[in-house]
C-alpha cells in the first residue's frame, strides 16, 4: 500500500507497508529543514486472519494433553489472535498458540474433521473446515552406531550405550530407556555378545538388535585379525590410523613398497579424518599432475601434499602387488601398512551415496575417492559396493543371478597388452577363481573391465556420479597358477596373453553377462535374444563381439540411447526389432567395410588372404611394378596384431569420444551408419609399413574409410 509525503516544496516519495495504521516519516528537504508528516494507511491487504491449509499435518500421538498439530494461520497486521473450535465432541482443544491438544481417544489413520474460528482483537474473524489425520504410532527402531562388531584393548573403559540409539515417532530420543543384555569384562580377553531392546509408552517393542564386543590383548593382536578376515569389522578409523602410525617406521624397500611415501599416506589419513579436504577441482587433475597444486583444502593448505600425493602413492604401490604378488593379504608383516590402508578405504567404501557435488560434499568425496584409489582385486574377500551411480543401479540387484565355473582357451596374438572379454562377468562382493591348466611359458593377465581410468569425470562443476576407477589393474597368472580375485563394482573379467600362444583358465564362480557374438551375421533371432537378456538382468556393461579383432563393451544406458535416436517411441514390444535395425548397419558400415576395404584378414592367425586382396595385388604386376605384387600381399600389412575395443560409455575420457585402444566414444554410437566411428577405427587400422610420408597417408587413411561407407549409403 503506498501514502504521499507532501512537503512544500512538493516532494513526494513513495511508502509501501506491509501493515495498516499510522506513521511518522521524517524527510530532509533540499535547504537541509525536515519535513514531518503522519500518514495514515490504510491496508489493501485483508484485515481478517487468513487460515492457510485445511489439511494439518498431525504427529503420532495418542497421550492426552500432548500437541498433535498446528494451525498454520497468517495475519498481516499482527494482531494477537484467538482460537475457538466450533464442533461438540471433538477429541481436541486448541490452544492460545494454534496448537490442537488430545483430549479424547483416536485411532491411528483416522481423520476428524470439524471447523475452527479464528479472530483479532478488531473483530475481523476467519472460520475453515480443518482434517486433521492421526498419523501411524509406529514402534521405536533401534540403530547401532558404528560396527556390528567392537574392538576394544584389554583394560580399557567402554559404554555399551555409547554405540546405539533408540528413536520413537512419538516419544523421540529414548536412547535413555535401552535394555542392555549381556555384559562386557574389559579386564579379559574374549568375545561379549550383547542385546538391545527398548519400547514406548505405548509398550511396543523393537526389533532387539545385537553386537559383539572384542576385547583383545593389543591392538596389534585386533589388526591380525582383521588381516586374517580381509575385514575391518570392529574397529573404528582411528585405531587403523594409531595402527599405521605405529608400524610406519617398520617398512623395509622392496621393489612394490617404496617406505618414503607411507607418510604421505598417513598425511591423507590424518587430513580426511580432521576434515580437512581439498575444495576446489581442476578439469585436468589427472592429465596434469602440477595442477594438483592449484587446488587448496579446508584450511587452505596445498592439496597435492595434503592428501592427492598420499592417495596416488597408494595407487601405485597397490597396481605393483596386484600384479606381481598373491593376494596382498597373505603378504608379510611388511605390508601390513598397505594392508591397513586398504581396509580403511573398504570402511569409507560403505557410506558412498551418489551423486556427490564435490565443494559442498567435500569430505564425502573426498572420502569415496580415496576408496576408489584403495581398490585391488587381488584380495579373497571384499565387500560390494552398493551404491554404484551411474555404472549400476545397486549391487543389490545381482543377488539372485546364478553364476557356473567354465573351463576356456584363450588364444594370444603376441602384443603384451592386448586383453579381450573372458565372455563372463564378476559379480559385486563375489570372489572368482581362477586357475591355468595349461604348460605355455607365457604370462597371462586379467583385469575386470575395459573402461578408461577417467572414464568418469569429475573435474569442476560437474559432480561425483560413479566410482572413479571401474576397471582394474592387472593380476599376473602364470602356468599352474591359481588367483581368486574380487571386486566391489563387478564386471566383465578381460584375459591379456602376452605371446603368440594359448592359455587355458577354469573360471570358478563367473555369471554370463549379455554378450552378443556375429560370427556368419546378424539375424532377427540374435538380436531379439540379445535385447531380451539386457532388459530381463542387471548388467550395466555387455559386450558385443564383432569379429576376432574387434569388441565394443556398451553401458545399458548408452545401448538404450542409441535404440531412441533410432526409434523414439522403442518400448519393450519393438526393442527386439529396433535393436536388429540398430546392429543390421553398424555391422555392414562399420564391422566388416573398414576391415574389408584395408584388406585386413578376419581370423587371428595370418591364413589366407581374402580373394579381393590377392585380385587386386596380381592386378598391380600387370602395370609394370617391379614386385608390387609380392609387396602387397606382405603379411604384416594386412594383419595388424592387437584387438581393437571400442567403449561405448556417457562420460567419455575426452568429452565427446577420442581414438586409441580403447576407441573412448560418448556420442557416437548412435550413428548407425558407423561413419564417425570408422573414421576413429582408421587411425587404428593402419599398418606401421604404411604409415609413408611422415604418416600424411595415415591421417587421411581416417577419412576414406568413413567417406567410402556414407557415400555407399547415399
Amino acid at each position: 500500500m503506498a501514502g504521499t509525503l507532501t512537503s512544500d516544496l512538493e516532494q513526494k516519495i513513495n511508502i509501501t507497508s506491509g501493515k495498516a495504521g499510522n506513521f511518522i516519516f521524517i524527510k530532509a528537504n533540499r535547504s537541509n529543514y525536515l519535513n514531518i508528516a503522519e500518514v495514515k494507511v490504510y491496508g489493501i491487504l485483508p484485515q481478517q486472519p487468513i487460515i492457510k491449509s485445511s489439511v494439518v499435518e498431525s504427529f503420532a500421538s495418542f497421550y492426552k494433553g500432548e500437541v498433535v498439530g498446528k494451525l498454520d494461520v497468517l495475519d498481516h497486521q499482527g494482531d494477537p489472535l484467538t482460537y475457538e473450535i466450533l464442533n461438540n465432541n471433538v477429541p481436541f482443544s486448541i490452544n492460545d498458540n494454534g496448537e490442537f491438544i488430545l483430549t479424547g481417544s483416536v485411532q491411528e489413520g483416522e481423520s476428524y474433521t470439524f471447523d475452527v474460528k479464528v479472530s483479532d482483537n478488531h473483530s475481523h474473524e476467519s472460520v475453515k473446515t480443518i482434517t486433521i489425520t492421526i498419523a501411524h504410532d509406529n514402534p521405536p527402531v533401534i540403530k547401532l552406531l558404528g560396527d556390528k562388531i567392537v574392538s576394544i584393548i584389554k583394560g580399557a573403559s567402554f559404554d555399551a550405550r555409547k554405540y546405539v540409539e533408540a528413536i520413537d515417532d512419538v516419544d523421540g530420543n529414548i536412547t535413555s530407556e535401552i535394555e542392555i543384555f549381556g555384559t562386557v569384562d574389559t579386564n579379559s580377553v574374549g568375545e561379549y555378545p550383547l542385546t538391545y531392546n527398548v519400547h514406548d509408552r505405548k509398550n511396543q517393542d523393537a526389533n532387539p538388535l545385537s553386537r559383539e564386543i572384542r576385547v583383545v590383548d593389543s591392538l596389534d593382536d585386533a589388526m591380525q585379525r582383521a588381516f586374517n578376515d580381509e575385514s575391518a569389522l570392529g574397529l573404528s578409523n582411528k585405531q587403523l590410523i594409531e595402527y599405521m602410525q605405529n608400524h610406519k617406521d617398520n617398512c623395509r624397500d622392496t621393489d612394490y613398497i617404496k617406505c618414503n611415501q607411507l607418510d604421505s599416506i598417513l598425511t591423507t589419513f590424518k587430513n580426511l579424518e580432521s576434515g580437512n579436504v581439498p575444495i576446489h577441482y581442476p578439469d585436468d587433475l589427472d592429465t596434469e599432475y602440477g595442477s594438483y597444486d592449484r587446488t587448496t583444502t579446508v584450511n587452505g593448505e596445498n592439496a597435492k601434499t595434503a592428501y592427492y600425493d598420499g592417495i596416488r602413492n597408494l595407487r601405485d604401490m597397490l597396481e605393483k602387488l596386484s600384479f606381481y604378488r598373491s593376494d596382498i593379504f597373505d603378504e608379510g608383516d611388511n605390508v601390513n601398512f598397505i594392508k591397513a590402508a586398504i581396509l580403511l578405504g573398504d570402511k569409507y567404501r560403505e557410506n558412498i551415496h551418489y551423486p556427490m557435488d564435490k565443494v559442498k560434499d567435500a569430505l564425502a568425496f573426498s572420502k569415496a575417492l580415496y576408496a576408489d584409489y584403495s581398490v585391488t582385486i587381488n584380495r579373497t574377500q571384499q565387500k560390494a559396493q552398493r551404491d554404484l551411480g551411474h555404472y549400476a543401479v545397486s549391487s543389490d540387484n545381482f543377488a539372485n543371478i546364478t553364476t557356473t565355473d567354465v573351463t576356456k582357451t584363450y588364444d594370444g596374438w603376441g602384443y603384451y597388452h592386448d586383453k579381450q572379454s573372458s565372455g563372463y562377468y564378476i559379480l559385486p562382493g563375489e570372489p572368482v577363481t581362477i586357475k591355468r591348466t595349461d604348460s605355455s611359458s607365457t604370462h597371462a593377465i586379467v583385469q575386470v573391465n575395459m573402461f578408461r581410468n577417467n572414464i568418469s569425470i569429475w573435474g569442476e562443476n560437474k559432480n561425483y556420479t560413479m566410482p572413479r576407477y571401474i576397471a582394474s589393474k592387472s593380476v599376473r597368472i602364470d602356468a599352474g597358477e591359481e588367483k581368486t580375485i574380487t571386486s566391489p563394482y563387478g564386471g566383465v573379467i578381460f584375459v591379456g596373453i602376452r605371446q603368440d600362444q594359448s592359455v587355458t583358465l577354469e573360471l570358478h564362480n563367473v555369471a554370463q553377462h549379455p554378450i552378443l557374438r556375429f560370427g556368419d551375421g546378424i539375424t532377427y533371432e540374435k538380436a531379439r535374444d540379445f535385447y531380451k537378456a539386457i532388459v530381463d538382468g542387471p548388467y550395466t556393461v555387455f559386450d558385443m563381439i564383432a569379429r576376432s579383432k574387434l569388441e565394443l563393451h556398451y553401458t545399458r544406458e548408452q545401448f538404450m540411447h542409441a535404440l531412441k535416436v533410432l526409434n523414439p517411441n522403442t518400448d519393450e514390444q519393438s526393442g527386439a526389432e529396433d535393436t536388429y535395425n540398430y546392429l543390421k548397419p553398424l555391422e555392414e558400415f562399420f564391422f566388416n567395410d573398414p576391415y574389408k576395404q584395408s584388406g585386413f584378414r578376419d581370423s587371428v592367425s595370418f591364413g589366407e588372404l581374402p580373394e579381393y586382396v590377392k585380385t587386386f595385388c596380381k592386378k598391380l604386376d600387370s602395370k609394370g611394378s617391379e614386385n608390387i605384387t609380392q609387396l602387397c600381399v606382405d603379411p604384416q600389412i594386412h594383419h595388424r596384431k592387437q584387438r581393437q575395443h571400442f567403449i561405448a560409455e556417457w562420460n567419455a575420457a575426452c568429452g565427446t569420444g577420442c581414438a586409441g585402444n580403447p576407441i573412448d566414444t560418448g556420442e557416437w554410437m548412435d550413428l548407425n551408419h558407423g561413419y564417425v566411428m570408422s573414421h576413429e577405427l582408421g587411425h587404428t587400422l593402419q599398418t606401421e609399413k604404411t604409415k609413408i610420408y611422415g604418416g600424411s597417408l595415415y591421417r587421411g587413411f581416417n577419412q576414406y574409410l568413413p567417406n567410402e561407407s556414407y557415400f555407399k549409403i547415399l
